[in-house]
């Protein structure tokens, strides 16, 4: 088996990998090939296993920091074919960033947590001395709706609020959804979140958002990894839902209803009709993405978790994060720097 890391990939290992991708059951979508320039912005680092006969068994964008200190960081993934693969794959990063001078690596797997993860965890902490604290930033947990039951079965096992939100506003039918490639509606659904992010006084900017946006529209629609759900009333945009494909699962990446409109029940009308546009398709589960499990009731994130919850679907947990600090003097000034410029950017007027 061959291991390799380039910033490059030819046209036929980017086919490759594709058809590699293309083959397994799931994987997160931060692993297209295309995801960290396109989407994220990140200068494009590949990582690839072959087998005997060229095919890809593994694959994996990289994240490497910019400056003085070498950090490598593997959001979501490898993607992988089978567990050893894996095992081998992360023995070969392991060595290859130690040998070049990263002071630190670290990576989220992307998948859920199985008897297979947790010996794989066993493993790596056996070989080498690995830093996956139970904090916050080292764990991932999600829900998922399954879809595959019947629709009236899947309404019903919602909580009765949103139920109800949802049969109300069906019979009044003041809400309309549409589902297309539509650059009208796109432009209406960036200036919408732009507009939510200023009163919840969100970090982003205009610039940023609509890089996003445009660039999250192109790659779903080139790539056929997903779609976006416009909600209407009457003639007004009032929200918006972009949902990506990763294997047999679909996955909630962003939306934005407008927060004037709090009257009308924007995002549970269009999480309903995204499930309905994924059943069709024959996606297996839609991931809400994301549950902070840490969350205190005053926090905004609280009201998110309740209102994933009141979709009545199940915990997913993947392994914690796995930290591998190469270097630690050099990883304790980089930490420290981290900290004292972090301070300094809170202490500056916005």
């Amino acid at each position: 088996m061959d291991f390799i890391i380039k910033d490059n990939l030819e046209l036929s290992e980017y086919n490759s990998v594709i058809n590699f991708l293309d083959s397994l059951h799931y994987y997160c979508i931060e692993q297209h090939p295309d995801w960290d320039a396109k989407i994220d912005g990140y200068p494009q680092t590949f990582f690839f296993s072959t087998d005997d006969k060229k095919n890809v068994t593994c694959f994996a964008n990289i994240i490497l920091s910019k400056g003085p200190f070498k950090v490598a960081k593997i959001n979501f993934g490898p993607a992988f074919s089978d567990f050893e693969t894996l095992k081998n794959a992360l023995l070969f990063l392991h060595n290859y960033f130690s040998s070049h001078k990263f002071i630190f690596f670290s990576l989220q797997l992307g998948i859920n947590i199985s008897d297979q993860t947790e010996l794989l965890e066993y493993i790596i902490n056996k070989n080498f001395k690995v830093n996956n604290n139970f904090k916050p930033e080292n764990l991932w947990s999600s829900i998922c709706i399954d879809i595959t039951r019947p629709e009236a079965e899947i309404l019903k096992s919602f909580s009765n609020g949103h139920r109800r939100r949802i049969k109300d506003s069906l019979k009044k039918n003041n809400l309309k959804t549409k589902i297309e490639n539509n650059e009208g509606y796109l432009h209406l659904f960036i200036k919408l979140f732009v507009k939510m992010s200023k009163f919840k006084e969100l970090p982003y900017t205009e610039k940023y958002i609509t890089h996003l946006f445009n660039n999250i529209n192109s790659f779903i629609y080139n790539n056929n990894k997903g779609f976006i759900v416009y909600i209407f009333d009457g003639e007004n945009l009032v929200g918006g839902l972009i949902i990506v494909h990763q294997g047999n699962t679909a996955r909630v990446f962003k939306g934005a209803t407008d927060p004037e409109r709090r009257d009308i029940p924007i995002s549970h009308i269009g999480l309903f009709e995204a499930i309905k546009q994924c059943k069709a398709n024959g996606y297996l589960t839609l991931d809400l993405w994301g549950y902070n499990h840490f969350a205190n009731k005053n926090d905004q994130v609280y009201s998110i978790n309740e209102f994933k919850k009141g979709f009545s679907g199940y915990f997913t947990f993947f392994p914690k994060r796995i930290n591998f600090i190469l270097r630690p003097f050099n990883y304790k000034v980089y930490s420290f720097l981290k900290f004292c410029k972090k301070t300094i950017s809170r202490t500056i007027p916005k």
